[in-house]
């Protein structure tokens, strides 16, 4: 079909609209609410998301759905 991927450069998610997406959301739906007072709190809050966002979440893309429905 002729179709080749193409790489986007080493620390440029706004190369990645997957990325990118994540990243606003990440911060709209958690870091503009809380304030974090360590990197391990830091860590352990987004592990948390990270894991609300592809078990618990509803996607409009997957028309409501969520990503490890399976």
């Amino acid at each position: 079909m002729g179709v080749k991927p193409v790489r986007t450069a080493l620390r440029s998610p706004w190369q990645n609209p997957y990325a990118e997406r994540f990243g606003g959301t990440l911060r709209r739906e958690l870091l503009d609410k809380i304030i974090v007072f360590n990197q391990a709190q830091l860590r352990r809050v987004v592990r948390e998301f990270i894991t609300y966002y592809h078990e618990d979440r509803c996607h409009l893309g997957l028309e409501k759905d969520t990503p490890e429905s399976g």
